[in-house]
């Protein structure tokens, strides 16, 4: 049992958790969490215009990598992925997009067009039986 996950007072599992602007995203794999987690912080660090510009859109690429693992299912037109993959995408949104003076929504446009051809390949490549 990882230890990290395990409520001290009754030593029972809990399921991995990430807070985003206040609210709990119960299930989400720890690699999300840890990539939601990223970008909030990158909220509170300081650096320049363009070095944050950068880690907003390489987290974003991250997270959509991280999303497209979530599927278990390709055979269906629209993949299948569990809720809470889907959650946290829509959490990053405004973690990203009020950042930069509108880099951050350069960047959260180019990394939902990233993950919509990630998608789009990870269910032809099924189709064509390489994956």
């Amino acid at each position: 049992m990882n230890t990290q996950n395990v409520n001290v007072n009754t030593a029972t599992p809990e399921s991995p958790k990430t807070w985003v602007n206040g609210h709990t995203l119960a299930g989400v794999s720890p690699a999300l969490a840890a990539e939601l987690a990223f970008l909030a912080g990158l909220r509170t660090e300081r650096m320049t215009l363009d070095d944050r510009a950068e880690l907003l859109y390489g987290g974003l690429l991250c997270l959509a990598e991280q999303v497209c693992n979530a599927v278990t299912d390709w055979s269906c037109y629209r993949p299948r992925m569990p809720l809470t993959a889907w959650q946290a995408w829509l959490a990053a949104g405004p973690l990203v997009r009020d950042q930069c003076d509108g880099a951050g929504e350069e960047a959260w446009r180019l990394a939902c067009r990233e993950l919509e051809t990630l998608l789009k390949a990870g269910r032809g490549m099924h189709l064509a039986d390489i994956a």
